[in-house]
């Protein structure tokens, strides 16, 4: 007899569980597909800003790497590195704020999820090629402070 009650209780709580599981789904899904996230104007606001800032990066970056390229008085350590840091820079400009700027838009991303990863693994190595440029500059730069006839 005490283990039908047990069964029984299991029971009773497992349906609960369920229940509560089933009823926080729904509300979570009735929630996110009438409510938006942000209003048109704001989400418009962003994505002007985006193209802007994605166009000049886009334009700035390929500058400083055509100057530091076909300028022969620039190929030293240090504006190697300030071309390296303007080529990570571009490639943000164009290649992740485009598609930054495609989701804002759709307020969701809609592409592959193994799309969604490259991007992610893309922005993350990108923006830590430029952090690690700025501590190589940041070391040249003190090299030639602290030994300058080196």
């Amino acid at each position: 007899m005490e283990n039908n009650g047990r069964v029984k209780q299991s029971q009773e709580v497992y349906k609960m569980i369920n229940t509560t599981q089933d009823t926080q789904l729904n509300a979570t899904e009735s929630t996110s597909k009438t409510t938006p996230l942000r209003s048109d104007v704001e989400v418009y606001i962003q994505v002007i800003l985006l193209v802007f800032i994605s166009i000049g990066s886009v334009l700035g970056n390929t500058f400083v790497v055509a100057i530091v390229v076909f300028n022969h008085k620039l190929h030293k350590p240090t504006y190697y590195f300030i071309g390296s840091l303007a080529s990570a820079d571009f490639l943000v400009g164009a290649i992740y704020i485009p598609f930054y700027i495609a989701s804002s838009l759709a307020q969701e991303w809609y592409m592959s999820t193994a799309w969604c990863g490259w991007h992610a693994a893309f922005v993350s190595l990108s923006l830590n090629a430029s952090l690690m440029t700025l501590c190589l500059v940041s070391v040249d730069r003190f090299l030639a402070i602290t030994d300058p006839l080196r």
